[in-house]
Parts: C-alpha cells; structure tokens; sequence
C-alpha cells in the first residue's frame, strides 16, 4: 500500500498537468462548440386514470409523468409530431417533467432557436395531450399555459462540463501513475534510504534560500557589512558547526565544495564553511572556481578586482587577487572569467604553487567546484585537494543517483570525505521541535 501511496504522489505533478491540459481542451471546446440555448415550456393538467377527483395520490401524478416522458421518446410520437408541419432543426430536445407537489405536466423544448423551441414544445404538448387519455386513460386533461418564445437564453452548463473533465482526467492520470509510475524514493537525511549510501553522511544544512536572498538585497541595496554566516539562524548556525567539526578531524585542510546539481546551494554552502574556520580562530582562504552561479565574494561581502586567472597567468599578484574579508583571517578569490577556464588551469603548475603556497599560509582552503553533472571540474581539483565534500538537496535525488556521483568521485579524488544534505525544511530536525 506504501508503495502504490508512493507511486502515486511521484506522479502527482504530471497528473496536475494532464488535469490542467484535459480543463483547458473542455473549456475551449464548450465555449467554442456549445452555443447558449433557448428553453421554452408548455404547461398542461392530467388527472392520473382511476381517479374522479383532484385528490390523487401524486405518486400516480409521478408515475403518469414517467409514461408520458417514455412516449415523447419515441420514434412514431417524434414522426407524429413533425407530420403536424412543425420544422427541426435536428438539435432541439423535447423531454417532460412532472410539477411537484402537483398533478400538471411539462413538456420541455431546448434548442438554438428561440422560436423553433416555443413551435415544439407547443405542438409536442398537444399531441400529448391528445394521446396521454386515449393511452393512459387520464382524466381531466386540459391545457394551463401554451409555451411562448423565449427571450434570454440559458448558457450550457460549463463549469459542471469542465470540472467533470478534469476529474475524469485526475481518476485516469492516477490510475496510470499506480500503473506505470516510478517508485525510486528520494533520499532524505533521516530516512531509512540514507543507509544505501556507498558515502560516509557528514550532515545536513537546513534550508537557507530565503535568508540568502535576503542578505544579497540588503548588500546590494543598503551596502551592509558581514557574511552569509553572520544573519543566520541559530539552526543553521549549529548545522555547520556540527559539519565543520567532522571536516576538522581531517589531516589535510583543502577542501572542495561539489553538489549534484548546480541548483543545490554549493556556494552558500561553501561561504558558511568558511565563515564558521574563520569564525573559530582559523586562517581560512575561499576560491571561487565556479562562474555559473551564485559568486562566494557576493556571500562573503567582498569586491576582488581580479581573479584566480589572472594570479595564474601572472597578471596580478596574490595580495591583488585575494580579498580580506574577516579581520584578516578570511580570504576570498572570485571568478570573474569562465569557470571552465580556471578549471582548466588547475593542472598546471602554476596552480601547483598557488596550492603550496596557499596551504603554506592558510589552515584551510575551501574551493567552490562546478556541479559534477556533466561537469569534471570537481573531480579534477579532487587530486589535488586532500577533501572532497558531495553536497544535494535533501529529498531531491534517489540512491542510484548520489551513489553514482559518489563513486565517480571516489574514482578519481584523493578522499572523498562524504556528503552533505542541503536545503532541509526545518521541521526535519527533530532535536529543534
């Protein structure tokens, strides 16, 4: 039952879509197709057989009604009635209805013509009114009120046409998605699914899309000073404390920061790493190795005027290119060039004494790589550092997919330190309930 239950909201966003393409079609075909109608009435009084009196029983009213509505059906009272010289145009329906509460009778006549309803409905009365005593002995038969043409029209029931439709195409959308649907669960950071990872879990980093796009406003329109780190909340904060402690029992203090996906945070992942080494007394250098996104400089508050490039290629030195950000003891590089052009740089050796030379000076370099999907820049700073942190949203990708990223990685890179979740709704932690 899980599994069908699983199933079924793995399909749900197609199914939305299937709903609101089959609403849309209906709605344009009744508006288009459907034109409003004209309903005129002819109103008539029989008294049900076997009765002298106006005291009938009105289930016998009922049950002379349905006769009656059977007759209209007919072929040979359709015949007999155009036979009177009354024109059809083909699209007009006549059907009758009992009054409750009464004995009278109604013949109803709907169509696109105003007047061709009030002709029918008319004609298609007083034949059965000359027919309903012969056939069903009713008694006291006479006319109450004769159909007149007519003047506004009654639009076709639309809204019920399209809410019919689009529940139809949700009963049909589910069935197939229990049919048809994929059950590969997502992985979350808390879930039974986590223990499939072939990679150690180093943790998880509540959601801070909202709180970023805050800070980004506020240092773009006010020019405010500080880090991502510093308008945090307290859950967060202790979220990367609790992740900086596990890289720390590392011997080796270069770092690369890779996600699965470019839009899993891996840059404001990277600038709370370095706020918080920077935070506990470490000297700490943040490189920017990715042009395609969100900068770590624009997270740090910092302005470079020159990037990692241009160190390699020998037109600015490292004081230039590496910016202060945090009372001396945080740097930051951006990338102001393509992203793959400084990727591509990093077997060089001109990098190699960058790398010397920065873990000479620094306790901890963190480098902001590119997404390993279709992408071999993490891979490649991977031999070169002595960590490799897998970051992806949490409840986004399945076993098979962080396990591929991961043995790919693992392949190649030096020592892949584990994974990280990011983007956790924080109801997730149960210790902050």
């Amino acid at each position: 039952m899980s599994r069908a239950a699983w199933k079924w909201r793995r399909s749900l966003p197609w199914i939305a879509c299937l709903c609101a393409v089959v609403g849309c079609a209906m709605a344009a075909y009744t508006w288009l197709h459907e034109a409003d109608r004209f309903m005129a009435v002819y109103t008539f009084y029989a008294q049900p057989s076997g009765y002298e009196t106006e005291k009938a029983p009105l289930e016998a009213s009922r049950m002379l009604a349905r006769d009656c509505r059977a007759l209209v059906h007919t072929e040979s009272f359709r015949t007999a009635v155009l036979s009177s010289g009354v024109r059809s145009d083909g699209l007009t329906y006549v059907d009758v209805r009992g009054v409750d509460g009464t004995h009278m009778l109604e013949v109803c006549a709907v169509g696109p013509d105003a007047a061709l309803v009030a002709e029918l409905a008319n004609a298609a009365g007083r034949r059965l009114l000359e027919e309903a005593p012969v056939l069903f002995g009713a008694g006291a038969v006479r006319e109450i009120e004769p159909a007149v043409p007519p003047k506004a029209a009654c639009a076709p029931n639309r809204p019920a046409k399209v809410l019919w439709a689009v529940l139809a195409a949700f009963a049909a959308g589910s069935l197939m998605g229990l049919i048809w649907g994929s059950d590969r669960r997502p992985v979350a950071f808390d879930g039974p699914e986590a223990e499939e990872l072939r990679a150690p879990r180093l943790g998880a980093v509540a959601d801070i899309r909202r709180e970023q796009s805050r800070f980004e406003r506020r240092v773009q329109k006010k020019h405010e000073t500080g880090m991502l780190l510093d308008g945090m909340e307290r859950l967060v904060r202790e979220n990367v404390r609790a992740l900086v402690l596990r890289l720390r029992g590392q011997r080796d203090g270069t770092i690369v920061v890779t996600t699965l996906r470019r839009e899993d945070g891996g840059a404001g992942l990277t600038a709370l790493l370095a706020g918080e080494l920077a935070r506990q007394g470490f000297r700490v250098m943040a490189v920017e190795m990715d042009g395609r996104g969100a900068s770590l400089a624009g997270l740090l508050n910092a302005a470079p005027q020159t990037d990692l490039l241009d160190y390699l290629r020998g037109r600015a030195s490292l004081a230039e290119t590496a910016v202060k950000t945090r009372d001396g003891t945080l740097c930051c590089i951006d990338c102001l060039h393509a992203g793959e052009s400084i990727a591509s740089m990093a077997a060089t050796p001109a990098f190699a004494a960058f790398l010397k030379s920065a873990r000479a000076n620094f306790d901890y370099v963190l480098f902001h790589a590119a997404s390993v999907e279709n992408c071999a820049d993490a891979a490649l700073l991977g031999t070169l550092a002595g960590q490799t942190v897998l970051a992806g949203r949490d409840g986004a990708y399945t076993v098979e997919d962080w396990n591929a990223a991961a043995d790919e990685l693992q392949s190649v890179v030096r020592c892949l330190s584990g994974v990280v979740f990011t983007q956790v709704r924080p109801s997730r932690f149960r210790m902050y309930d």
